[in-house]
């Protein structure tokens, strides 16, 4: 056997002490429904196109697919569904500040508004450093959405497969490490 062929024997070994639960969270977050069947388990339609139209600013579609491709607003949806009702008050209250914040700035609601004031309320909001007392509500809201955004787009498909290349369940046979080496202070 060559040095870089792992050993049936390995490999069974590998198997036998992985714990079951390492299952991919792709299929834990994989779309159940055809495009546009979805129906909402907690946000009202309304606030389902707000998610989705959130979730898209923060992960647009590029050459792979964006936030709103992946349903990211529609597994939001479905783990609101479960959470304690302080959570889900605490949530609905974020979007509630997004609407009145948008329509005291530019008089509208954030759906109604283009794309350059939309992105200009998030931006406002994104950023502690330049933060206004008055958004201090829409920034906790804005983290709370931007982190479920993003891990469920990760967690789907399209983010896990296509943006990480994750290649799925492989046994390696050796480590190569990290390619940033200057980043874990292992670098002299």
């Amino acid at each position: 056997m060559k040095s870089d062929e792992i050993a049936r024997r390995d490999i069974v070994k590998t198997i036998a002490l992985s714990p079951v639960t390492l299952l991919p969270l792709v299929e834990s977050n994989a779309r159940a429904t055809p495009a546009g069947s979805y129906s909402p388990k907690f946000f009202s339609p309304g606030e389902m196109e707000l998610v989705a139209t959130i979730g898209e600013l923060i992960l647009p579609r590029t050459d792979t697919p964006g936030a709103h491709d992946v349903g990211a607003h529609e597994h939001i949806d479905r783990v609101l569904g479960e959470v304690s009702e302080d959570e889900k008050h605490d949530f609905r209250d974020g979007l509630a500040w997004l609407e009145r914040r948008s329509r005291e700035l530019y008089g509208s609601g954030f759906q109604s508004l283009d794309l350059e004031k939309q992105t200009a309320i998030l931006s406002r909001i994104s950023d502690r450093k330049t933060l206004q007392p008055d958004d201090e509500r829409g920034n906790r809201f804005f983290l709370d959405i931007r982190s479920r955004v993003v891990f469920s787009y990760y967690t789907s498909e399209a983010g896990l497969m296509k943006e990480l290349t994750y290649k799925g369940k492989q046994v390696l046979d050796h480590w190569e490490g990290c390619p940033h080496a200057d980043r874990h202070g292992d670098s002299e």
